[in-house]
């Protein structure tokens, strides 16, 4: 699949196999940058550079990368990524905590296999400028299956879960 929305990507290929789903996104932003949504699994570099390549944007123009939450199906190509395409990495206080392994995680999921430090450490409530016609606002964690709540003039991304929503107006 390529463009599921005007701007948002859904990245193919990163699905080890048919038995087990991963989502990696890429959101076009304002000018000539872009902002990957997750990583995938270790190895998920190879498909994202692949998918990249095939429509043709450059690595560097990666810009952010933001991490939904700590599992490894989500930040498994996450310092192969920061390492090809330079980008600032963004994630949850909580989420970023675990991610850079302070604290150990022994929770649920497994963590990433590697340690990595997030450049940008976020608040519920806070935002990222992400995607032409939107930002997207960080919300508290929702309960498995709970659907995120919209902003309308926003995407929304709670712990791994994202929505696109449109801006109606301006502000």
């Amino acid at each position: 699949m390529v463009e599921i929305l005007p701007g948002v990507h859904l990245v193919d290929g990163v699905d080890p196999s048919p038995d087990f789903t991963t989502h990696v996104y890429l959101l076009k932003d304002r000018g000539n940058s872009w902002t990957l949504i997750d990583t995938g699994l270790p190895g998920s570099d190879v498909p994202i550079d692949a998918y990249l390549t095939r429509m043709r944007i450059p690595p560097t123009s990666v810009k952010k990368i933001l991490i939904t939450h700590l599992h490894r199906d989500h930040t498994g190509g996450l310092q192969r990524m920061i390492e090809r395409t330079k980008a600032r990495t963004f994630s949850h206080w909580i989420e970023a905590a675990y991610i850079a392994g302070k604290p150990a995680y022994d929770g649920p999921g497994s963590p990433p296999l590697e340690p990595v430090v997030i450049d940008e450490v976020l608040k519920d409530g806070d935002t990222v400028d992400a995607a032409a016609a939107s930002s997207t606002t960080i919300l508290p964690a929702t309960p498995p299956g709970t659907p995120p709540s919209t902003n309308p003039s926003a995407s929304s991304c709670s712990v791994g879960t994202c929505s696109s929503g449109r801006r109606t107006g301006s502000s």
